[in-house]
């Protein structure tokens, strides 16, 4: 469940370099040890901005092993603290994202009418979008009208790739199936 812990004025996040797989991030956590944010590093040409950071421990370390065990397709579901900024929507939002298992897809207008939104789709998208934590928070299992791939702040490589691995079949029309 994403939740709201208001931090102490003194608190500062802490940023990590990961690396899952072939794969890099940069993850970002507060001094409570929950994570706020997961960028990913689409190129070798941008890995100096690991230069300084830590190497994971504690909760960073552990986010690594399970990303490291999702690429492997050996990890079905994270199990973190998290802690993502957002609005209260919003956070609705990805609290209806955790809830889509592993190796299903949902389309926009199916996540707002699970919020009982009936024209919200839009909203939902919006909300879908800014997700801080991509990955740990589903949302590359959302998916547009007729299974139409959508967008993906991570990129729409990486999300293809993250439906392949969960076994996300694709139609003759070269939509995905919803599941």
């Amino acid at each position: 469940m994403v939740r709201s812990v208001p931090m102490e004025r003194n608190c500062q996040t802490v940023r990590y370099a990961l690396t899952a797989g072939e794969k890099r991030f940069i993850l970002e956590t507060d001094c409570e040890g929950k994570l706020l944010k997961l960028i990913f590093v689409d190129n070798a040409e941008k890995t100096e901005c690991f230069a300084g950071l830590p190497s994971p421990c504690g909760v960073a370390y552990e986010a690594q092993t399970q990303l490291d065990e999702y690429f492997k397709g050996k990890c079905r579901m994270f199990s973190l603290p998290l802690n993502p900024e957002g609005t209260p929507f919003q956070k609705r939002v990805w609290d209806n994202l955790l809830k889509i298992p592993y190796g299903s897809a949902v389309s926009y207008k199916t996540l707002a009418q699970s919020l009982g939104m009936t024209n919200g789709a839009r909203a939902v998208g919006g909300a879908v979008g800014k997700n801080p934590l991509p990955i740990f928070i589903p949302c590359h299992r959302v998916l547009a009208a007729h299974g139409a791939i959508g967008g993906f702040a991570l990129g729409l490589p990486l999300k293809k790739e993250l439906l392949a691995l969960e076994g996300l079949k694709i139609s003759s029309n070269g939509n995905y199936i919803f599941s």
